[in-house]
């Protein structure tokens, strides 16, 4: 039996995206919530590569810190939806 790269290194329970920022001038950012037996992890990413990963012992711990990531990154200017992206690429009849 063969088992793929990601399942050998890590057996974990369950996987959510929390929630993905925009801005216009760079990449999005998204948030993924990652369930193991014994832990929950904060998995930040990137154009599609791991930023950041941050392990905690309960789900509340890590919601928290999820959480106050966001607020940090909407201070910075990123946004919840792509409607600020798409709109400047809208031409109007």
């Amino acid at each position: 039996m063969v088992l793929s790269r990601a399942s050998s290194l890590r057996a974990q329970d369950a996987e959510q995206t929390i929630w993905v920022l925009y801005r216009t001038d760079t990449e999005p950012i998204r948030v993924v919530l990652v369930a193991f037996p014994d832990a929950v992890e904060v998995d930040v990413y990137c154009r599609a590569r791991l930023r950041r990963r941050r392990r905690f012992l309960r789900p509340h711990g890590a919601i928290q810190h999820a959480e106050r990531l966001r607020q940090k990154l909407e201070r910075r200017g990123y946004v919840p939806s792509r409607r600020d992206r798409r709109r400047d690429m809208w031409v109007n009849p």
